[in-house]
C-alpha cells in the first residue's frame, strides 16, 4: 500500500491495481521497486474505502501543492515523502497496543483484506 499512487485506483470501477511496493532494506532509504512476484493484480475496493480513498485525495492535493512533493502518491507524511516500512509498521504497532490488539501485526492485515473484499 505504501508504494500506491493516485493512478492506481479506479473510482468508477471501484479497484486498485498493486504493481508495485515499498522496500527497505538495513541502513538504506526506503525505495519504490516492482511486486515480489513480478506481476500486478487488481482489487475490489468496498464502497468505504472508494469513500475514505476520495477524501484522502481532497486533503492530499492540498498538502502537495504545498510540499510539492510526491503528488502522485497517496500515503505520505507531512513533508510529501512516502512512508517507509519500518515507520508505517511502527506506527501500526502504536495503534494495536492502544487499542488492545498487541498480538496483531500489520503483516496479518493482507490476510484479513482478502476475505473482506470477498463479502463487499
Amino acid at each position: 500500500m505504501l508504494a500506491l499512487n493516485w493512478a492506481d485506483i479506479d473510482f468508477e470501477k471501484r479497484t486498485v491495481t498493486i504493481s508495485k511496493a515499498m522496500c527497505q532494506l538495513t541502513g538504506q532509504q526506503p525505495f519504490v521497486k516492482g511486486t515480489k512476484t513480478g506481476t500486478q493484480r487488481t482489487v475490489p475496493l468496498a464502497q468505504v474505502a472508494v469513500d475514505a480513498f476520495m477524501r484522502l485525495r481532497l486533503m492530499r492535493s492540498a498538502e502537495a501543492a504545498i510540499t510539492k512533493r510526491n503528488p502522485e502518491a497517496i500515503f505520505t507524511d507531512l513533508l510529501g515523502d512516502r512512508y517507509s516500512p519500518q515507520a508505517a509498521t511502527t506506527a501500526f504497532g502504536d495503534i494495536a497496543r492502544k487499542a488492545g490488539l498487541a498480538s496483531t501485526r500489520l503483516h496479518d492485515l493482507r490476510h484479513v483484506g482478502h476475505l473482506s473484499a470477498c463479502r463487499w
